[in-house]
């Protein structure tokens, strides 16, 4: 999974290429990945002018033609009922165009936030209570899990390893409940001039962590005992 920054960086560093070229520029290097790529616009598209919001629905389409022939499936999460009907009929039709598509799946964040998503979670568990079609006490992390975005647009809802670009060093409200056991690493590398040099540092760094999921390794245990 790849947060993706620095494209508006590396728009103004490259005058002569504009954002967009900048994200299909992306799209290309995802391409040559067989993994699973996440994030392209996280933000609360919201909170931006509709300016900015219409940009990137021209964005969004062109991505869609760039990979509706290879073979790429893209899926889109997001509140978009804040989004203008040109830009929700954009996405919905590039959902439709490659839904048949298996070669990879290409996710997109577009007004994507994890606290909206764990909330409308419990909303539609909540609903369900509250008008008897599931008791309280049936309620379980795994319950949560199936309500949240990514159970419906993806088969690794929890992905094993997200890479952050730019520099950043934070999750800024994305996948928040999906990043629990999740592996982390950052690079200041802007995208999309994250390439393939970056992205074996990135599974290099996963190669060598040792996950646990919550669990201590036994050594720790006896350590915590001896000494308690």
């Amino acid at each position: 999974m790849v947060k993706a920054d620095g494209r508006g960086q590396l728009s103004q560093v490259r005058r002569d290429q504009g954002r967009q070229s900048a994200v299909i520029a992306g799209v290309e290097k995802s391409k040559r990945r067989r993994d699973q790529i996440g994030d392209l616009f996280s933000d609360e598209i919201r909170q931006h002018p509709s300016s900015v919001v219409v940009h990137r629905g021209s964005i969004l389409g062109g991505v869609s033609r760039k990979v509706e022939g290879e073979g790429i499936r893209l899926r889109i999460i997001g509140d978009s009922s804040s989004f203008p009907n040109s830009l929700q009929e954009v996405a919905k039709e590039a959902q439709e165009k490659t839904k048949t598509n298996s070669r990879l799946e290409f996710n997109i964040a577009i007004s994507y936030s994890g606290r909206r998503d764990i909330t409308q979670a419990c909303q539609k568990i909540a609903w369900k209570v509250q008008h008897g079609l599931l008791d309280s006490a049936d309620i379980t992390e795994s319950l949560i899990e199936q309500e949240l975005e990514t159970n419906y647009s993806t088969k690794f809802p929890c992905p094993d390893l997200l890479i952050r670009t730019s520099g950043e060093q934070r999750l800024s409200n994305f996948l928040l409940w999906q990043s629990a056991y999740t592996e982390l690493f950052f690079t200041k590398t802007l995208w999309p001039d994250f390439g393939e040099p970056e992205y074996i540092e990135a599974l290099c760094s996963f190669q060598q962590r040792e996950r646990r999921f919550g669990q201590r390794i036994v050594s720790e245990w006896y350590n915590i005992l001896q000494f308690s």
